[in-house]
């Protein structure tokens, strides 16, 4: 314990020593990567979930983890992705008209139903070149697609779209399923980033936790499954057919740290499962992609947690549209972003916007008791008419002085 407690100290003293550092220097010591240099944003508070270091934080990777992680650093480590201070990201939530379509894809075990979710073609393709142009002409240096959005066969389009660009630096291209019938799927995103000018598809990420629905007569008949093939009494829930991947991946840039996150990977801190148990404190901003048909409470909630616990930005966006449906989803934020707020002394964090399509009266319409909402719902989340003509939502991220 002596030992613990003079590593401690030590580091303690160095922490307040690092300041002169301009730019995030890394060291990899066998699977632990240690980083030296302030995060964007810098409070000074302590919980039992954060890190008491301010300029020094770590994680241990497992082997495909680090090298991935080497791989990555050498392509983006002397690159930089705030600008002047500011994160100018956009969320694409898509539109009304691009609708998701959901399948039964086979039986698994313990009586659950695959299931695959995806888009039409000729909506991906509006997908993609109105939000890379949206987001460019607003000047966001970083792009996230919704979960699903984008499959594979597009990635060609998406590519197409980006060469144009000039303000675009790093892009989360969405998701899709890999894999073939009779195998395992993965649900993989691609991420690109602009380097030396040109774009290129540096790493990739697959979501580790699936998506679960209750299977009921409702919902076999609002998604036509075949109730033949697929009985009710003898499957009990819908389940995303995937691989449960163990590998988080990280953007190690000059100035920052960048975590991706699909859907339920970042729906609850207290999920053992939950890869944010290992990105908390290490990284400075999560991107977190979804295509969720329900209420998002737990992801503001989540994001709320990583703001004022672990000085950690989350930027997230989904699909506006129902999968299976023709409807609007009427009671989730479709995009949002939230961060720590600057300054000392401060516990709360900042919700730049937020996304509602009952939003003239949002927490009427839902029933909600008002002293309720600032539990359920973050106090910094706006709520306005969704724009259909658009496409994403432009976030200014401003990082601490």
């Amino acid at each position: 314990m002596s030992q613990y407690k003079l590593i401690f100290a030590l580091l303690l003293s160095y922490d307040k020593h690092c300041n002169a550092l301009g730019q995030l220097e890394y060291t990899v010591y066998k699977n632990i990567v240690i980083v030296f240099g302030k995060k964007q944003w810098n409070e000074e508070k302590l919980t039992v979930g954060s890190c008491p270091f301010q300029k020094i934080r770590g994680i241990i990777l497992n082997d495909v983890e680090l090298s991935e992680f080497n791989k990555v650093h050498t392509r983006l480590g002397s690159a930089s992705l705030f600008k002047n201070g500011m994160l100018y990201a956009a969320a694409s939530y898509a539109n009304k008209r691009a609708a998701l379509n959901m399948t039964a894809n086979r039986g698994l075990n313990f009586g659950n139903i695959g299931l695959n979710v995806f888009a039409e073609q000729s909506q991906q393709i509006d997908v993609i070149t109105n939000s890379v142009k949206e987001a460019d002409d607003e000047l966001a240096n970083v792009l996230i697609f919704p979960e699903l959005s984008i499959n594979h066969d597009m990635l060609g389009t998406l590519e197409n779209s980006l060469s144009s660009t000039s303000n675009l630096n790093l892009v989360v291209a969405g998701s899709y399923y890999k894999g073939s019938s009779g195998s395992t799927y993965k649900n993989i995103s691609i991420i690109y980033a602009k380097i030396g000018g040109k774009w290129e598809a540096v790493t990739e990420y697959s979501k580790l936790i699936p998506f679960t629905m209750g299977y009921t007569e409702k919902i076999s008949d609002i998604y036509g499954f075949d109730k033949s093939k697929y009985p009710v009494g003898q499957y009990k829930l819908l389940v995303e057919d995937i691989e449960m991947n163990d590998n988080i991946t990280l953007l190690p840039y000059k100035d920052c740290i960048v975590g991706v996150a699909i859907c339920r990977d970042a729906m609850d801190l207290l999920d053992s499962h939950n890869p944010l148990h290992k990105y908390c404190d290490f990284v400075d901003v999560m991107l977190v992609i979804s295509d969720n048909t329900g209420d998002s409470n737990m992801f503001v909630g989540t994001a709320e947690c990583l703001a004022r616990w672990h000085n950690c930005a989350t930027v997230y966006t989904n699909s506006i549209h129902e999968a299976g449906t023709d409807k609007l989803d009427s009671h989730l934020e479709i995009s949002f972003a939230l961060y720590p707020r600057k300054g000392s002394n401060v516990t709360s964090s900042t919700s730049v916007s937020g996304e509602i399509n009952y939003a003239e009266e949002p927490f009427k319409a839902a029933n909600f008791d008002p002293n309720m909402v600032g539990i359920l719902y973050s106090h910094g989340i706006t709520y306005g008419t969704l724009d259909e003509s658009k496409h994403c939502k432009i976030y200014e991220i401003v990082a601490a002085k």
